[in-house]
């Protein structure tokens, strides 16, 4: 199993089944993900609730906006008229834009198990 970490809106997201697709870079540890494995998140802000999902589909993209250029943002939890620019720039709090060009980037496709 691998274990991951998420900030609260997304971990809750995930939780409460809306969101389905979480995205990270596709550095070293996520290189390791294989479809059908399972992903500990435990919450950033309270380690001690976790959740556990299934890995349905792994795509790879060179850039965050070409990820969420190909993704509905109902997978990620939003609605369709979510802004894709703020999404965007919220991103690039977390990642660098030297992180992305050096790894590429990964939509993990998640189902929660319980």
């Amino acid at each position: 199993m691998h274990l991951m970490k998420l900030n609260p809106s997304p971990f809750e997201r995930i939780k409460n089944g809306s969101k389905k697709v979480e995205i990270r870079l596709f550095d070293e540890k996520r290189q390791k993900l294989k479809v059908n494995e399972l992903i500990q998140f435990s919450n950033l802000e309270n380690p001690e609730e976790r959740i556990i999902v299934e890995i349905l589909n792994l795509t790879r993209f060179s850039t965050f906006h070409e990820l969420l250029l190909n993704t509905p943002m109902e997978k990620f939890g939003y609605s369709q008229s979510h802004n894709i620019q703020k999404f965007l720039e919220s991103i690039y709090t977390i990642y660098t834009k030297t992180q992305e060009e050096t790894y590429g980037v990964l939509a993990i496709e998640v189902e929660l198990k319980g």
